[in-house]
């Protein structure tokens, strides 16, 4: 199963047609549901296994719009690490310059799809953690609305977080409700 991932991720600077996306890890997510299993949980990824996931895409890692990878904007796309993650960057091509402004003025994070190989969980309480120390990756994207809308930039206060998490538990309660009705 391919997952979309948003954590805090960013982009770092963009001079010229080169753009630098960064992306910590050995960080903890904020609070996720699976509505398969029926659980909150956390998760973080190795730095390691990040690390080694970046090696093994070598010229295969895309930098994607909206996790389109239709549209490959880069190319030459190499990483380096830093403080606390990686730094990825890529030179871009075929990129409007309406595009490189929004760049600029932050209105686009960062977000990766990924493959999950090996993950370990633990309980604590009514809170599971997943440890994921294997991975794959195809692609990173810029994306105004990452797949974990609480960790977008504009979310600000706790009460805006609650909301939001509210929202998307419903959500994933109405997708199972629905998927177990058209089971009969």
């Amino acid at each position: 199963m391919m997952e979309n991932i948003k954590i805090i991720q960013e982009i770092r600077s963009i001079e010229g047609d080169k753009v630098c996306l960064y992306i910590p890890t050995e960080i903890e997510s904020k609070l996720l549901y699976d509505p398969k299993q029926g659980r909150k949980f956390i998760e973080s990824i190795k730095h390691s296994s990040f690390v080694e996931a970046l090696q093994n895409a070598g010229d295969n890692l895309m930098v994607c719009l909206e996790h389109n990878s239709l549209v490959n904007l880069g190319k030459e796309v190499s990483f380096e690490e830093a403080e606390g993650g990686v730094n990825i960057i890529a030179k871009l091509q075929g990129v409007t310059n309406e595009l490189r402004q929004q760049i600029n003025d932050g209105q686009y994070g960062v977000s990766f799809a990924m493959q999950v190989e090996a993950d370990n969980w633990k309980q604590n309480g009514s809170i599971w953690k997943r440890i994921i120390e294997k991975l794959s990756l195809s692609e990173v994207s810029l994306v105004n609305n990452p797949a974990y809308r609480s960790s977008m930039a504009e979310m600000r206060s706790y009460e805006a977080f609650l909301e939001s998490e509210q929202k998307a538990i419903a959500e994933a309660y109405l997708y199972v409700a629905k998927a177990k009705v058209y089971k009969l």
